[in-house]
């Protein structure tokens, strides 16, 4: 046993010694097969997606930069010997360089490179959209390889601070891009019909002195909306079409009453929607058979106004729902709810204030909610602010609804009111999984076993006997709390 450990202790420096010289070797040769360029045929490279696609984009404005990357897997260097469109239509960079052409590109072995891409679309002579597609062409070792590009064009007339300077009335002839103000002056009437899409860009608002009267069907609701459909960058994407704060939202000043929303479909703001002081004696506003939706700030701010909402959704606010400040309020078959968060910021207020002040002025004020759910997050939604001196009004009457309040709060102004009863949103049934899966997807329809099924009031359900769906609100003899009205 001694002279075999003697003999192994003998050969520890002849090991070392061989280990010396001859890594440096297995070294230099590993290091000079990933600097030779291999041409075999059979090696080709991959790509993080197979299609780059982009949703509707307006022409004669690019689209927002995409990337792919493409991968060499190969344990040596790839030359691709060029990388180019096949027609032209879209913008490439690879790796810092612009150009629809680039040749001789070498990618190291178990590398990658980044290709951005843009589109910019051409006007043609049609008012739908329009499918544009190209595609990016590899070629390495004599193998052609693509990535199909795909986009969707859209003509749009153009506003760019739009003064409405008479009565008009637009259609769905083709969407309207919204660049800033657009403005409709005292005495003056826009009219917006059923199935038209208003596009707002990021510092754009509506600004109306004069009539607002949007007049869509539950078939094609007069949409709304900020004019990105590109998506975050954050996982899984988010559509900015689902991002609050796209554009600013909608002022109505204090000369301007008799505005109607009907069947529509307003999203995406900054503020929502305000109506400035005006009277109770006029209507400032009507809101029936509509989707008012994701504010970063309030929803509805309403000083010292008449305001009544019919058959409507109104939910998510960074702030309050409601700010009702002073005026005249009525909400039938309503759906308020928020469960606005987004990883950038979340709710700081309960779903509604109701006050009789408007800044340090006292203002009556009268609030009539019937058949409606106010429902979310907080353990109280619901809250008041009355003038401490008393000198105005401060009337108001939950009739029929569902509510989430402090019990600690109930009194008479709470008729046949439910509490803290769980309506069974659709989403808020959902599992984590789903909503992470399918994010800010917010349904408000109500499932079985909501505590909102048959708890309407007759009278109220028979005036509004349409549901937020077009569908009949009387046909089983039940009235369920809320816009939508539940179907097995």
């Amino acid at each position: 046993m001694e002279k075999k450990f003697e003999h192994c202790k003998n050969s520890i420096p002849h090991l070392f010694v061989v280990l010396f010289f001859c890594l440096p070797i297995i070294i230099f040769g590993v290091s000079c097969a990933e600097d030779q360029i291999n041409s075999d045929t059979s090696l080709k490279l991959e790509f993080s997606v197979d299609t780059l696609s982009y949703d509707t984009i307006f022409t004669d404005l690019g689209s927002a930069t995409k990337q792919l990357k493409i991968y060499n897997r190969s344990a040596n260097k790839l030359l691709i010997s060029s990388i180019k469109l096949s027609d032209g239509l879209f913008k490439l960079n690879v790796d810092g360089l612009k150009s629809n052409y680039i040749s001789d590109v070498i990618i190291n072995a178990h590398d990658s490179m980044i290709v951005f891409v843009q589109v910019y679309i051409n006007p043609k002579d049609t008012n739908t959209p329009f499918l544009v597609k190209d595609s990016i062409m590899c070629y390495t070792n004599g193998n052609e390889q693509k990535i199909l590009l795909m986009a969707y064009g859209q003509q749009a007339i153009r506003w760019d601070r739009h003064i409405v300077e008479q009565d008009t009335t637009i259609t769905s002839y083709m969407p309207f891009l919204i660049s800033d103000t657009l403005f409709v002056p005292q005495g003056v009437t826009l009219t917006i019909l059923e199935g038209t899409n208003l596009f707002f860009r990021k510092q754009a608002v509506l600004l109306v002195e004069g009539k607002l009267i949007a007049q869509g069907t539950f078939e094609n609701p007069v949409v709304l909306r900020g004019d990105r459909n590109d998506y975050m960058n954050t996982t899984p994407p988010l559509c900015y079409d689902k991002a609050s704060a796209q554009w600013g939202g909608i002022r109505f000043k204090n000369r301007s009453i008799d505005n109607l929303l009907m069947n529509t479909d307003v999203r995406n703001t900054t503020f929502g929607i305000i109506v400035d002081s005006t009277t109770c004696e006029n209507q400032a506003l009507l809101i029936e058979n509509s989707k008012i939706r994701n504010s970063s700030g309030n929803l509805l701010t309403m000083n010292n106004a008449k305001l009544v909402v019919n058959n409507s959704l109104l939910y998510n606010a960074g702030a309050f729902i409601l700010e009702l400040n002073g005026g005249d309020y009525t909400f039938n078959h309503c759906t308020i709810a928020n469960y606005y968060s987004f990883s950038w910021g979340t709710r700081t207020q309960a779903i509604a204030i109701l006050k009789n002040c408007v800044g340090i002025t006292p203002c009556a004020f009268n609030a009539s909610f019937n058949n409606t759910i106010v429902y979310g997050g907080y353990n109280n939604e619901l809250t008041y602010e009355k003038d401490t001196y008393g000198e105005a009004s401060f009337n108001y009457v939950y009739n029929n609804c569902l509510l989430r309040l402090l019990t600690s709060n109930i009194d008479e102004h709470y008729n046949n009111c439910l509490f803290n009863a769980n309506p069974r949103f659709v989403y808020t049934e959902l599992s984590n999984e789903e909503k992470l899966t399918n994010p800010y997807n917010y349904d408000f329809h109500i499932r079985a076993g909501s505590a909102a099924i048959g708890k309407g009031n007759q009278a109220t359900a028979i005036k509004f006997p349409i549901d937020l769906d077009g569908r009949s609100r009387l046909s089983d003899g039940s009235y369920d709390i809320g816009a939508y009205e539940f179907f097995e």
